[in-house]
């Protein structure tokens, strides 16, 4: 983005010079902003990348020059770009812009889909000999969002297209399932030694999907708690156990489920009582099984 040493910028302006003209600048300047050099930024790339579950990426550079310890992967870059888009809202409205000027210099958004596609409104690309031309892109049609991930195009024109496909077909074969609402009871389990008996499950947040339209109403959803004997005390939000979808008999894909309710122990005389009733309902279910 052409900064110039010794100079004072804005740090929005040295953002949309990252996000809109990949400048290694910009990567360079915020990285040293933010932890006093870019090694030590680097580690804080690492350990954010690891707390999203990026386990096939390692950084070794803000930049992304080429390096033989720096790798990512499709996965991993869908899983950060979720992440972008749901942690920073407003910032991530920038990536939608098609143009900056800084220094009387006015320079174009890499992200050739912005032209093409209206519902197109990021994110990245990238390119590098080894790596070829790369692009994260995400698209909203309705209250559907896709992003899509293309490596190794072999030009700027062909990881357009290619991403464009990449989209259309994604909008025209998938839909989104809102499987369950967060914070509704899916299951309600007994609790034993608590001053409450029972403790509904459900997820912290909406779980949506997108899957194939053709196997949309053919998805069963399978409960499996840790433990079939839950203790008190529970503190909500505390995971139980997996949520899995199922299609015909394969796992499509599985979330945590948690408890929606606090459960403190109770007194003595009631734990004791419950205990009681612990051993005589595990001594029938023995039984029964021999």
């Amino acid at each position: 983005m052409f900064l110039e040493l010794g100079s004072s910028v804005p740090l929005k302006t040295v953002l949309l010079g990252l996000i809109i003209q990949s400048g290694n600048d910009s990567a360079i300047a915020l990285a040293e902003h933010l932890d006093g050099s870019e090694e030590a930024f680097v580690d804080r790339m690492n350990a954010y990348a690891e707390r999203l579950g990026m386990n096939t990426t390692h950084f070794t550079n803000s930049t992304g020059w080429p390096d033989n310890q720096h790798y990512s992967s499709a996965e991993d870059m869908t899983k950060l770009a979720i992440a972008f888009i749901k942690e920073f809202p407003e910032q991530y409205k920038w990536f939608a812009l098609k143009e900056m000027t800084y220094n009387g210099i006015k320079q174009k958004n890499r992200n050739r889909l912005l032209w093409r596609d209206p519902t197109v409104d990021g994110i990245k690309t990238g390119h590098t000999e080894k790596a070829g031309y790369c692009l994260l892109a995400s698209a909203q049609r309705g209250d559907q969002r896709l992003i899509s991930v293309l490596f190794g195009a072999k030009s700027d024109k062909e990881r357009t297209l290619q991403s464009q496909k990449l989209l259309n077909y994604g909008f025209r074969y998938y839909k989104n399932i809102i499987i369950e609402k967060a914070e509704k009871s899916v299951l309600s389990k007994r609790v034993w030694f608590g001053q409450a008996s029972q403790v509904n499950i459900g997820f912290k947040e909406d779980w949506i999907i997108s899957v194939p339209k053709k196997i949309a109403n053919e998805l069963e959803v399978n409960y499996q708690l840790n433990s079939e004997h839950l203790e008190a005390p529970i503190q909500k939000g505390t995971s139980v156990g997996l949520a899995k979808i199922m299609y015909k008999n394969e796992v499509i894909e599985e979330h945590p489920i948690y408890a929606l309710d606090e459960v403190l122990e109770s007194g003595f005389f009631s734990r004791l009582f419950d205990y009681i009733k612990y051993i005589f309902v595990y001594l029938l279910s023995f039984f029964s099984l021999s």
